[in-house]
């Protein structure tokens, strides 16, 4: 018997070439591959907005989709304007192309805050789960990233906030004294500068985001102070954002000039003028400094001549920095006129005040 082989029509050859070809190509179908970069133990201040690159593609990174899936049980804690899950997936976002994640804590509250008006709390900590997929849907890698916001805190204008808790001096005044915040704070929108409610025995109050004292005169004969330890919180959606505790010492009215005083009548005396000889040089008395024991250092701060800026180039004029002494060097070079002198004291509390000596000099005096 013979057997005969029918010969492939060029069609069906064509056809299972193809074949091949297409199964080929789906054994060797690239993968991309991709590591995520997540950080751990990621604490951010309020206020502080913070972009994290989180992707290292190995492959095609435009085969690469990120999305974010957010604590489903952060939906049932509900906030003035819907509820927080709403909150994070407007705080926390993803740039495609860049593969970065930002987040935008003023938008959202620190942990772990208590509502001031409700029983609602802020989790302990945000988590995100961040995901990687390919172009076809494939998951290729997922990783929680889980963040803390920090309570912020407040700054305010002419205080020293160089210690944990800031503090500053005022003097006592008839007037009301206000304390403003920095003009570097950003206050969120729609929130608000309020005090604890036991600072309301004080007579401490807000007004336009701003801290008022109560006025008071003080003792002088007595050389009191008095302090104010206040810690106000701003406000947002009635959940504290940021706070600070604020130590306010008022100290009693300073009298610093050139003169007299006499504390046990409260008398002053005041010698802002004097007429002295143009070229035999001088020495002022101390100025007066009550109470003395506020009393840091003196210096010069300018010199007018006739009202016009007068530059002492030969060093004639000088100011004993401990005492505030005004000096003039013997001399041939000053012409004849009325030399204002402006000096500045440091108080020991880091306070400045000024005052002022004019010295009227004629030539023959």
């Amino acid at each position: 018997m013979r057997l005969y082989i029918k010969p492939l029509s060029p069609l069906f050859c064509a056809t299972l070439i193809l074949y091949l070809f297409l199964s080929s190509c789906k054994k060797t179908e690239h993968v991309p591959q991709v590591d995520l970069v997540i950080p751990t133990d990621l604490s951010i201040p309020y206020g502080n907005d913070t972009t994290i690159h989180i992707s290292s593609p190995t492959g095609n990174s435009d085969k690469i989709t990120y999305s974010l899936a957010f604590d489903e049980a952060t939906k049932n804690i509900k906030l003035h304007n819907g509820n927080l899950l709403q909150t994070l997936e407007k705080a926390v976002t993803l740039h495609q192309e860049k593969g970065d994640l930002k987040i935008q804590t003023g938008l959202l509250f620190p942990n772990g805050a208590t509502s001031v008006s409700s029983d609602v709390i802020i989790p302990e900590i945000y988590r995100v789960k961040v995901i990687a997929k390919s172009n076809t849907g494939n998951i290729l890698k997922e990783e929680d990233l889980s963040f803390k916001i920090l309570p912020g805190k407040i700054t305010f204008q002419d205080v020293d906030q160089t210690s944990a808790n800031a503090f500053t001096y005022r003097l006592f005044s008839n007037k009301e004294t206000f304390i403003a915040l920095d003009s570097t704070v950003k206050i969120p929108e729609g929130s608000q500068l309020q005090l604890p409610k036991s600072a309301a025995s004080t007579g401490i109050k807000i007004s336009d985001n701003q801290l008022v004292f109560p006025s008071s005169t003080g003792n002088l004969s007595n050389l009191e102070e008095k302090s104010y330890t206040v810690e106000p919180a701003l406000i947002k959606d009635g959940f504290p954002v940021a706070s600070r505790k604020l130590k306010v010492t008022f100290i009693p009215q300073i009298k610093f000039f050139y003169g007299s005083y006499y504390p046990e009548y409260d008398i002053t005396v005041k010698t802002p003028l004097l007429n002295i000889s143009l070229y035999g040089g001088f020495q002022s008395q101390k100025p007066v400094f009550y109470p003395e024991k506020y009393r840091s250092s003196f210096s010069i701060v300018k010199i007018e001549k006739d009202g016009e800026p007068f530059e002492d180039t030969d060093k004639l004029f000088a100011i004993k920095a401990d005492l505030g002494i005004i000096t003039v060097k013997t001399n041939k070079t000053l012409q004849a006129g009325q030399y204002k002198i402006y000096t500045k004291a440091v108080l020991t509390t880091g306070m400045v005040l000024f005052t002022d000596l004019t010295l009227a000099m004629k030539e023959g005096d």
